[in-house]
């Protein structure tokens, strides 16, 4: 999709060695940084695609979403 011109977003859900650099929490030694909820994660989706919508300036996108990621879209359009 890329190669015909289409921005991709792709999101990194809490707990990857790409989110691990959190400003505040330690994700080895704060047991905070792992307390979260179904309903957070979601609400991580809504705040992807206002960032991508406001970036992309075309008002609209497509979520591909697989095993928990398809359960955040959910708990996101249910917010």
């Amino acid at each position: 999709m890329a190669d015909l011109g289409h921005d991709i977003y792709m999101p990194s859900n809490r707990g990857n060695p790409d989110s691990l650099g959190h400003t505040s929490l330690n994700y080895e030694s704060d047991l905070e940084y792992w307390d979260y909820t179904l309903t957070e994660l979601g609400n991580d989706i809504v705040d992807f695609a206002q960032s991508m919508f406001s970036s992309a300036e075309t008002g609209k996108g497509y979520l591909f979403a697989y095993s928990e990621g398809a359960g955040q879209a959910l708990v996101a359009l249910a917010l």
